[in-house]
């Protein structure tokens, strides 16, 4: 295996190690509060006012570091009918695309960091930032896969998916 291949599989596998215990995680814990939340609506007739941001800040998370996860899996943006009569230079442009769109969206949640920090939610009284970190970590993390996409395009080199 040649050095590229080498270092191509460790960041793989140092991405997807952040990456599937943070999805199981958010995924576990919006089961649970929203079944929490309508237990106690609707059996106890209590109320659980924190559950719409505790199910906000795991959905963030989830949806975020889980779209990073997907592109690892092999799933593209692009369509696939197009996708085989069009050939790289399609599946290029189409990454390069959603690259700029990452960064795009990096460089805004990046810019507005310092507003989010004075925010905070009204039940948990947690920054804002709480919820921008998983914009910021999953638009990085995006970034990193596309990229590992376009030298895997352009230079296949063999790169397991453990």
């Amino acid at each position: 295996m040649s050095r590229a291949a080498k270092v191509l599989k460790y960041l793989d596998k140092a991405l997807a190690t952040i990456e599937i215990p943070v999805v199981f995680v958010c995924g576990a814990g919006i089961i649970m509060v929203l079944l929490y939340g309508a237990i106690n609506r609707y059996i106890i007739h209590g109320v659980f006012p924190q559950e719409p941001e505790l199910a906000w800040l795991f959905h963030m998370w989830l949806v975020f570091i889980g779209g990073s996860l997907v592109l690892r899996k092999g799933d593209h943006p692009y369509v696939g009918i197009i996708r085989e009569k069009r050939g790289k230079l399609y599946k290029t442009i189409i990454i390069l695309l959603c690259l700029v769109f990452a960064a795009t969206m990096l460089y805004a949640t990046l810019d507005f960091y310092s507003v989010y920090s004075l925010q905070k939610t009204t039940f948990l009284r947690l920054p804002m930032t709480t919820l921008y970190m998983a914009m910021i970590l999953g638009f990085l993390f995006i970034i990193i896969r596309y990229i590992i996409k376009i030298i895997l395009l352009h230079k296949p080199i063999e790169v397991s998916k453990e």
